[in-house]
């Protein structure tokens, strides 16, 4: 074989690829038909668009195995790298949670050089004065500091800055503003999600060009609608930026009564996008908060009447609710006349421990209040990988902007490893993907999306994995759509250092077995989040 039949081949396969396009929209188009219809005519049709597909599919793939014998590239060859690129658009690297940490993660913007022009570019299209239309103290830590104020955190994550008071995208400017300007009641926890979130938003926002459909409608519902929908509208918005960047044609579509999906893409083929995201903190997660909260505030005055500094640790055997709270604190508060406080005592409930810290605990450098590295230095939480499943903290200087120690001291930090909590905290998200599902309309191929935080310790974040790995691969759907492929997208979103925003993208890469060809992971993004800028 020449080089001249090499490339007549290859130009005879880019003509045939040149019909398949149209075609493969003519098939899709024929699908949705006979799916409403279900008439002999439109059956008719679609067999006949189908038969027309499947000829020019063969006929490509004739072309391709003649020019991959005229390359003179023995067989094994390709198929090694064949399957070389399957594994790396695979997707399935690093799941294991040990392994997504910041020494094991690099780095991909660099948020403190694009914050400011990113802000600069949302302003542009936001109403004038939206912004301002709320107290900018809503969005800060501004309560901490008060006398009975006290931090507390579940999956490292503070349910105040989950669930604003405010709407969530002006919390969302807010914080990304206070980041900025280094305000000093900047809310870390917040930020570590939104501040990444915010710099990508308005580095996409000229990509958005090149997306179709009511692409000005789809920004104006993150200001317009309910607060409750940023979110999922942020996740939206991102992914449409990423498929055209990717180079997809793309087009937001109209929200109906009917099953109504997020976005459609016409290439590589005709397929609908569904987009969902879980909401940050369960309402067990925030059930089993509230009553450590009430320990905490508890033993907060008991401790206090003693004279007692330093951090309890708490490791329950039995769901939180179930507790009595008197005897828990009363255990406690004991753990101080045991020979070595800080060895583990056990209880039919659980098992207690007192880590004893002096009345003032000096640092190594300054930090801000509740600051990860104060957290670090004085109880021992560690943001980027946390140990337990919770901590309620308190210092009696919070009121400094800068601090070099920790005074008065006082900490609870607890995991629940029991069966019960452990089922119900390992929750899998398959019901969104059981609802993403739903919104494929039939006769329609769709690609579904699926986020969620995860700020688990260790044991729970890979568990929740792997039970979603066990429910996935039962999973059924309605036999008139098609899933081929579908993207499980995990964020681990913690502060650093000094509550410097830090965001780790994960996502599992799903391929239906049955019809699916992992290839099609080259034409659609799985990092929504946190790509390079």
């Amino acid at each position: 074989m020449t080089t001249e039949r090499f490339f007549a081949l290859k130009a005879q396969a880019d003509e045939v690829q040149a019909q398949v396009k149209p075609k493969l929209r003519q098939l899709a188009e024929a699908r949705r038909r006979y799916a409403e219809t279900h008439g002999d005519d439109d059956w008719a049709r679609l067999e006949a668009v189908q038969a027309e597909a499947s000829g020019l599919q063969e006929a490509f793939h004739s072309i391709v195995a003649a020019m991959e014998k005229a390359s003179g590239i023995p067989p094994e060859v390709i198929d090694s790298i064949e399957e070389s690129e399957r594994k790396e658009g695979s997707g399935l690297q690093d799941l294991a949670r040990g392994s997504l940490t910041e020494d094991r993660v690099v780095s991909t913007t660099d948020v403190d050089e694009h914050l400011p022009a990113s802000l600069e570019a949302i302003e542009r299209v936001l109403p004038v004065g939206w912004i301002q239309h709320e107290d900018p103290d809503l969005c800060r830590l501004s309560t901490l500091p008060e006398d009975d104020g006290f931090l507390a955190l579940t999956r490292n994550l503070r349910r105040e800055s989950e669930f604003p008071v405010a709407h969530r995208f002006r919390q969302a400017l807010r914080v990304a503003y206070d980041y900025r300007d280094r305000h000093p009641r900047y809310d870390h926890f917040a930020g570590a999600s939104l501040v990444p979130l915010i710099t990508h938003l308005g580095l996409r926002l000229s990509t958005l060009q090149r997306v179709g459909g009511d692409v000005s409608g789809r920004l104006q519902h993150l200001w317009r609608g309910h607060s409750d929908d940023v979110d999922g509208t942020l996740m939206e918005i991102l992914l449409a930026a990423r498929c055209a960047e990717l180079g997809r044609e793309v087009e937001f579509i109209a929200e109906t009564n009917s099953k109504s999906p997020d976005l459609r893409c016409y290439d590589p083929f005709p397929v609908v996008i569904e987009c969902k995201r879980q909401r940050a903190l369960s309402d067990y997660e925030v059930a089993e908060e509230a009553v450590m909260r009430d320990l905490f505030l508890r033993l907060s005055r008991e401790a206090s009447r003693r004279g007692l500094f330093g951090y309890f640790g708490l490791n329950l055997d039995v769901e939180a609710s179930v507790l009595d709270r008197d005897e828990v604190v009363a255990r406690l508060i004991s753990q101080r006349l045991a020979p070595h406080p800080e060895r583990e005592l056990i209880y039919p409930w659980g098992r207690t421990s007192l880590h004893e810290r002096p009345a003032r605990l000096d640092f190594p450098g300054t930090t801000r209040p509740y600051s990860p590295n104060m957290l670090e230095y004085t109880f021992g939480w560690h943001s980027d990988l946390p140990e337990w499943d919770g901590l309620c903290c308190s210092i009696s200087n919070a009121r400094e902007a800068l601090i070099d120690h920790a005074r008065s001291p006082l900490g609870l930090i607890w995991t629940n490893t029991s069966k019960a909590a452990t089922r119900k905290r390992t929750w899998a998200p398959i019901n969104l993907f059981g609802q993403a599902f739903k919104q494929v309309p039939p006769g329609e191929h769709g690609i579904v999306y699926v986020a969620y935080i995860e700020g688990a310790r260790e044991e729970m974040a890979d568990a929740r994995l792997q039970a979603f790995s066990d429910r996935i691969k039962e999973w059924v759907h309605a036999a008139s759509i098609r899933v081929p492929i579908a993207f499980l997208c995990r964020l681990y979103p913690r502060p650093l250092g000094d509550g410097q925003p830090d965001l780790i993208e994960s996502s599992v890469c799903l391929c239906n077995g049955a019809y699916g060809e992992p290839a099609l992971f080259d034409n659609f993004p799985a990092a929504i989040f946190t790509v390079p800028a």
